[in-house]
């Protein structure tokens, strides 16, 4: 099973989605490969060589964008789930990460900009979509709503904007919490920290994400 997070626009906290996501998959029992597609600001990578020997081990490595596709087929045969950090830099590499991918989980912000963004991303997601049709595979893609606040009439409005949209929108919501910077320090996913709040809604995003990738494990 390979999944892929990304979107074309930065700061929607693809990185943070990706880490805790692999965080609760690998506490579910799965064998978990994380590969970070920033070759520069090795986000993720970082994040992976903090985690200490106490917690679960999920295997992080930084792959080039020109070796993504080959090495990421070699990780998904040796583990059960491989989770692509995508980032925003290279439109190429986007492309590449939905032709690997079974699933595709976008996080977006609540802003007028991101709808405009994904609508722009739509178009590439289509196009590798059949592609990937014309190949005998298939992949799905899902909005994450992450930096929600279900008090802000703005976040509202975009949220029930999204839900209109072509691509189904998570239920699970992601809200800014400081716990999910904090948690990053030390190479944790929230779930492995001390916030409660953090701790329930990313184990509510986790559930719902298997529930849709379940089928192909």
């Amino acid at each position: 099973m390979i999944l892929s997070i990304t979107n074309l626009k930065g700061g929607v906290g693809k990185s943070t989605i990706a880490q805790n996501l692999a965080v609760c998959l690998r506490i579910q029992g799965h064998s978990v490969a994380l590969v970070d597609t920033d070759f520069e600001l090795k986000t993720t990578a970082d994040w992976g060589n903090d985690r200490g020997e106490n917690l679960v081990n999920i295997y992080v490595e930084c792959v080039h964008q020109d070796n993504v596709t080959e090495r990421v087929l070699e990780l998904s045969d040796a583990y059960d789930i491989v989770i692509i950090d995508g980032t925003p830099a290279l439109f190429e590499l986007s492309s590449k990460a939905i032709l690997l991918s079974d699933v595709v989980f976008i996080p977006a912000i609540p802003s007028i900009e991101e709808v405009r963004t994904l609508e722009r991303f739509m178009k590439r997601y289509k196009e590798a979509k059949m592609m990937k049709k014309r190949i005998g595979g298939d992949v799905e893609a899902f909005i994450i709503l992450n930096k929600y606040n279900q008090n802000l009439k703005i976040d509202r409005e975009v949220a029930d904007i999204l839900q209109e949209f072509e691509l189904p929108v998570l239920q699970s919501k992601v809200s800014y919490r400081v716990a999910y910077r904090e948690a990053k320090i030390d190479g944790k996913g929230v779930v492995e920290y001390d916030d409660k709040k953090a701790k329930d809604e990313m184990q509510k995003l986790a559930n719902e994400a298997y529930i849709l990738i379940k089928k192909y494990l």
